[in-house]
């Protein structure tokens, strides 16, 4: 397969209404993808996930910047030539095709490289004794072959004369990836393929796409705005804002080491718990509602100290997951919260609750909104107080006013 790599790519639409200069949809984006990696661009409506990958196909042509397949600089590349295949978040199936001529289609109309054969299927050669090179059609045959070996693949066979209609939402899925499977390109590309289906389908598909990457070893770019999907498939992640690469990483280094409020935010559910305070140098953290902890030095030794300075206003995130629910408040990092909401789910239960004891029940999160996510053997009661203890080695700390994390 293939590697592909962008340098410094913007994507500028251009308004001749508009005053001044556009904003762009895409700004200074630079990465390489590796051979058989899935990278999934991650991010909310609107951040230019989507219009990267249009980018690489070529059905987008970039402002500025330069993208290479392997090492093949394609910015001017027909996307037909580009040797890559697409899913689109609808399927784009032929309605009055059967599923065979659905993946059968683009190869009916692809060529590939051979040498010129007489009518026995010798090779013709030139004055010079050489073989002559010509692009031909494929055979019925050799399309067969293709269908059938995709149709294997994701256990479609049986559906290969029936029309799109009579499909369910994840066999025309299977279709739609099945069409790009058999042309066998460079690189595949996914644009929101599973947007459309229902909950535990998406989950089934989940699977069938991660085990389907590795039957095929192929490059493989995902876009999606479900961090899940994001965090369960890619071996690397680019969250993405505004246009932006805000970080690229494997799921778990994401998730542990954000580099700034929004990569944390968006990735994680239930969503991380961010509290204004002030920290000082010898570990006190002190919430705008007067609560405070006091972390140890093996955790501040974990932070820039030339940031924190004499003192520093801070955003610290706390995952649901790395709080505890404790029986007092003895230990320099146990808090007191009062519960709002309790969502009972089985497996785990989230307790909704507010560091603002005397403040009024709000169904919002809040500056002083605290959610913990855990396994209890009861439940606590509306209202009551309950004591939160902060796991500090999953402690982090964000400069107030760039947003950006102060670990070392």
């Amino acid at each position: 397969m293939s590697t592909v790599t962008l340098k410094n790519v913007y994507k500028i639409y251009e308004n001749k209404e508009a005053k001044g200069d556009m904003k762009p949809a895409v700004s200074d984006f630079s990465m390489h993808i590796e051979d058989k990696e899935f990278i999934v661009f991650v991010g909310p409506s609107g951040c230019g996930k989507s219009t990267t990958l249009r980018m690489i196909a070529g059905l987008e042509k970039i402002t500025k910047g330069q993208i290479y397949i392997d090492d093949t600089l394609v910015n001017d590349v027909a996307p037909k030539d580009r040797d890559i295949a697409m899913v689109f978040q609808n399927y784009a199936l032929y309605p009055h095709m059967s599923v065979y001529e659905n993946m059968a289609f683009g190869l009916r109309l692809r060529k590939i490289p051979d040498i010129k054969r007489d009518k026995k299927g010798n090779p013709v050669l030139d004055k010079e004794g050489k073989e002559i090179p010509v692009m031909r059609k494929l055979t019925e045959a050799e399309i067969k072959e293709k269908v059938m070996e995709a149709a294997k693949i994701l256990a479609i066979e049986e559906y290969l004369q029936r029309k799109p209609k009579a499909l369910s939402g994840g066999q025309r899925q299977r279709v739609a990836l099945g069409r790009t499977i058999v042309r066998k390109p460079k690189v595949f590309l996914l644009d929101e393929p599973l947007s459309n289906l229902d909950a535990k389908l998406r989950a089934t598909m989940r699977s069938e796409i991660i085990k389907l990457h590795e039957k095929l070893e192929a490059t493989f770019i995902y876009v999606t705005h479900d961090q899940v999907e994001a965090m369960t498939m890619g071996t690397r992640i680019v969250v993405m804002k505004d246009g932006f690469v805000q970080q690229i990483g494997a799921p778990k280094e994401l998730y542990s080491r954000p580099v700034n409020t929004f990569v944390a935010g968006f990735i994680g559910t239930p969503q991380i718990n961010f509290f204004n305070g002030r920290l000082t140098p010898d570990g006190k953290l002190k919430f705008a509602n007067d609560q405070e902890i006091t972390l140890s030095k093996a955790t501040m030794d974990k932070f820039d100290a030339e940031k924190i300075g004499s003192g520093i206003d801070v955003i610290m995130g706390i995952r649901p997951g790395d709080l505890k629910l404790v029986d007092n408040g003895d230990k320099a990092t146990t808090v007191v919260a009062k519960v709002e909401v309790v969502e009972a789910l089985g497996n785990e239960t989230i307790v909704y609750s507010n560091l603002d004891l005397n403040g009024e029940q709000s169904l919002e999160r809040t500056a002083t909104s605290i959610t913990l996510s855990a396994k209890l053997k009861s439940d606590p009661e509306r209202h009551s107080k309950i004591f939160l203890d902060i796991d500090e080695d999953y402690i982090h700390l964000f400069d107030k006013e760039t947003e950006v994390s102060i670990r070392k």
